[in-house]
């Protein structure tokens, strides 16, 4: 019965240990503390020069053949680029993000105001995605092949035409860009057992050490 004792109380620490020494660093790690990012590709093709507000501006790339996204895990999180593969880290679909940044007119007399602008973008010929000044959006996008978007703008400049004598210069700003999510969420999982370890447990373990020899020396 007393070796029967012993070992219920072995398993009741050993649980115990692997609770903390294990269990509760990987669910931090995993599932607590922040794990995904979104990751930014290179800029696209957008309108960005003076434009008739009425044009509609058509652009392409290949997804599949251009490395325009950066993938490395290691920019998120640093020095794990070795292990970047599922599942330690995974990756959403792939998706095009489309942003105005403060696009404006130059009335004629060089004086530069911020107009009421609507574009729409139509991406591979589906429902158009709109965005305001100053706002952005994006959209799911196929991982493989070719995929054309294109921009046209509804400008309301809110001047009265009979108060303009000459033109009216349209100035987009814009942004195109690929975007996935990473979850690397396993990953830093992992990556929290030996760091918890180290730097909360094995500390800990020593403190209590030297309590409890200075509570027996009493």
């Amino acid at each position: 019965m007393v070796a029967g004792a012993l070992l219920r109380d072995n398993r009741v620490i050993f649980s115990l240990r692997l609770a903390l020494l294990v269990l509760v660093p990987f669910l931090l790690g995993a599932f607590i503390f922040p794990h995904t990012q979104y990751v930014n590709g290179s800029l696209l093709s957008t309108p960005n020069q003076y434009r008739n507000a009425t044009d509609v501006l058509s652009y392409s790339f290949s997804s599949s053949g251009a490395s325009f996204i950066n993938r490395g895990i290691g920019n998120v999180f640093p020095l794990a680029s070795y292990l970047d593969f599922p599942p330690l880290v995974s990756r959403s679909q792939m998706e095009l993000c489309f942003q105005d940044n403060g696009s404006s007119i130059t009335l004629p007399n060089g004086t530069e105001i911020a107009p009421d602008v609507q574009w729409s973008i139509h991406v591979n010929n589906n429902p158009p995605i709109r965005i305001n000044t100053t706002t952005f959006a994006c959209t799911d996008v196929p991982s493989t092949g070719p995929v054309v978007y294109a921009w046209t703008a509804s400008v309301n400049t809110g001047v009265a035409p009979d108060s303009v004598n000459g033109t009216i210069i349209f100035n987009p700003a814009t942004l195109t860009y690929p975007r996935m999510e990473v979850n690397y969420g396993l990953l830093q999982g992992l990556v929290m057992i030996p760091v918890f370890y180290l730097i909360i447990w094995y500390p800990l373990a020593g403190i209590w050490k030297k309590l409890r020899g200075g509570m027996l020396e009493q």
